[in-house]
């Protein structure tokens, strides 16, 4: 196939997967955790907080230059939702021209375009799922790729092989899950290639570029913070319980559920692809990289970061699966037509679950732009930037964080979710728990002192808590509408009466 027939089937093809999200313009996974957070980071960043934690106010690893990007253009007055829309588009379409570039140079064109076509099943279902999810990870991915790229050019010049450096170090300061695909990849220059030249420079260029990481734990180890449960050197022997882990969430990456459709044609290609790789022995390198990564990443971080790092690991086996298949000379075209059934299964499915997800939220998106309004309307008044507020894990979540400058108690899960300090995670949780099923005043009051939490938000849907039950009886109400109501400690008095709307 001709380089134009090449660029117009992937536009096309792109065109195709972006098309929900274009036509209805709505970031997608607009309430997911990640991009609550994203939002809630970028608008701290703006304030000067690069390493603050929107939720706790504590220093954390969560890295801050995805959002000091956004911050930039946010600053000249675009819409934060549109801006996410614009960089979850950018992002595939990055990952695509990048991946086909690298796969088109280890094996060929047309296997470099098939494995590109199957992006929607390989992101769906051997991979972290969400392809148009506008998060840091996703930032990362195109800029990784473009340095792998260059990285797997026949005798790169100097020029390059810094640039290669600069680019992984940038991936690496978005997202330190590349930790191992990186390191590997230069201990394999080094104890494999024996280029010992090639190695220093890429090692000293990249060292140069994460030097903010290293002064981001410097921060947070003065403030005692640098344990986290998201990295560990040390987890212990793995046991069968650990592999029976491994075995699920490789083969089901997206949920665990090893009983679905796709299982049948996922367990073909990893087949295929562990046959391509036998058969064009020797494999190339990277391939490997990619696995042995995935592995040291599912061990040392978690399985949220290991199944990021997996989507490496998958393009390269569906690129081995297509190569052993259309090794076979005499049924290439039915191989073909199989091929593009499942591409046209990849694509359909991809889409079809776009548009479900948006027809089930169009109406809700509204709404929650109205309640973002009426919680930033009245809680706006009451508060400072750096306050704790009282509120529910959800409404706090959802409504507070991203658009208000003040910190609680729980987002989502713990704080080990957004990589603060393992121990005051727990602390916050179980004063969380405790608060929020609190009837007793005094300890209601304790907790309250503890953060110096003045004001108390209750959604109207929030679930009959014990401490939403009881508050009215002793906090005044400030602010009420449908939506909403604002309490204040009654120590706090407010020159502002209450409006009930």
């Amino acid at each position: 196939m001709s380089k134009y027939r090449v660029i117009l089937v992937l536009t096309l093809f792109f065109l195709i997967m972006a098309g929900p999200i274009l036509y209805i313009f709505i970031p997608h996974y607009y309430l997911t955790p990640d991009i609550l957070y994203v939002k809630a980071k970028t608008m701290w960043v703006m304030n000067g907080h690069l390493y603050t934690d929107p939720v706790t106010g504590m220093p954390t690893f969560h890295p801050p230059y995805y959002h000091l990007f956004l911050s930039l253009f946010v600053r000249l007055g675009i819409g934060i939702d549109f801006l996410l829309i614009a960089v979850s588009i950018m992002n595939v379409a990055l990952l695509m021209l990048f991946g086909y570039l690298l796969l088109r140079r280890l094996f060929d064109s047309t296997i470099a375009l098939l494995t590109i076509l199957l992006l929607p099943f390989i992101s769906q279902y051997m991979g972290p799922s969400y392809l148009f999810l506008a998060s840091s990870f996703s930032f990362s991915v195109p800029i990784f790729l473009a340095g792998l790229w260059i990285y797997t050019k026949k005798d790169p010049t100097i020029l390059q092989n810094i640039l290669t450096a600069v680019l992984w170090g940038c991936a690496f300061l978005v997202s330190p899950g590349y930790l191992f695909l990186i390191a590997f990849t230069l201990a394999y220059e080094l104890l494999f290639k024996r280029r010992y030249g090639r190695f220093a420079l890429l090692t000293v260029v990249f060292l140069i570029v994460i030097t903010p990481f290293f002064y981001q734990a410097y921060v947070i180890r003065r403030f005692g913070l640098l344990e986290t449960s998201v990295f560990s050197f040390w987890h212990g022997f793995p046991n069968f319980a650990w592999l029976k882990s491994l075995i699920v969430d490789l083969l089901s990456p997206r949920d665990g559920n090893l009983i679905h459709w796709h299982m049948i044609p996922l367990l073909a290609i990893v087949g295929m692809g562990l046959a391509g790789i036998w058969r064009l022995r020797p494999m190339h390198k990277i391939p490997a990289i990619a696995g042995l990564a995935y592995l040291f990443t599912y061990y040392h971080f978690n399985t949220q970061y290991a199944s990021r790092i997996l989507i490496f690991f998958s393009l390269f086996l569906m690129a081995y699966a297509i190569s052993f298949l259309l090794s076979f000379k005499s049924k290439r075209k039915p191989v073909l037509v199989i091929m593009s059934i499942l591409v046209l299964l990849g694509l359909g499915n991809h889409v079809m679950s776009t548009f479900q997800f948006y027809n089930k939220r169009l109406n809700r998106y509204t709404m929650y732009s109205q309640q973002v309004e009426s919680i930033k309307a009245g809680l706006g008044p009451h508060v400072k930037p750096g306050d704790f507020v009282l509120a529910d894990a959800k409404t706090y979540r959802r409504y507070i964080m991203p658009n208000i400058l003040v910190h609680g108690l729980l987002a989502y899960k713990s704080g080990e979710y957004y990589q603060l300090n393992s121990t005051l995670a727990k602390d916050m949780l179980r004063d969380y728990i405790v608060l929020i099923q609190c009837k007793d005043r005094d300890e209601i009051e304790y907790i309250c002192n503890k953060y110096n939490m003045k004001i108390a938000v209750l959604s109207r849907t929030d679930p009959k808590k014990a401490i939403f039950r009881d508050l009215p009886q002793w906090w005044e109400v400030v602010y009420e509408d449908k939506l909403f109501v604002i309490f204040r400690r009654p120590d706090e008095k407010s020159s502002t009466n209450a409006r009930r709307l």
